[in-house]
């Protein structure tokens, strides 16, 4: 616990280094600290089909939803416009009723919403599509 022994871990690769007796709210402090700079991402597991939320709350999603969040991801905070919805669902441009992608995000925000009573960071852009407003990685 002495000096030294703090320099070697931090050197070593430790974020953080308590020396005991430490106090809970330090602990706390500590672990609020890491929470800030890891793990606050939303992941898309397109292996499973799910969306895990930084809570690690999940949603089972259709495969649709995930043909859409694969998009999101992708994406990386950009719009992700209809006709690129449209295109990846492999249906007609020119044919598809756009109110089915409208139907999609609406029963979706409303599952998330009802599983987690949490909005979803899910943006509808006016004339340009969707953007997830939140950090999306695809896992």
């Amino acid at each position: 616990g002495g000096l030294g022994d703090r320099v070697a871990g931090l050197q070593g690769g430790a974020d953080h280094y308590l020396v005991k007796p430490f106090k809970l709210l330090e602990l706390e402090a500590v672990i609020d600290a890491l929470l800030r700079r890891v793990g606050r991402e939303w992941v898309f597991d397109a292996g499973r089909g799910m969306l895990v939320d930084p809570a690690a709350r999940a949603l089972a999603l259709t495969d649709q939803e995930a043909v859409f969040f694969s998009l999101l991801a992708r994406a990386s905070g950009r719009p992700v416009s209809r006709r690129q919805i449209v295109e990846a669902l492999r249906q007609d441009w020119a044919s598809y009723d756009l109110r089915r992608i409208d139907t999609l995000v609406s029963r979706l925000r409303a599952r998330w919403q009802r599983g987690t009573g949490q909005d979803l960071p899910l943006r509808t852009l006016h004339r340009e599509g969707y953007e997830f407003a939140a950090v999306l990685e695809e896992g």
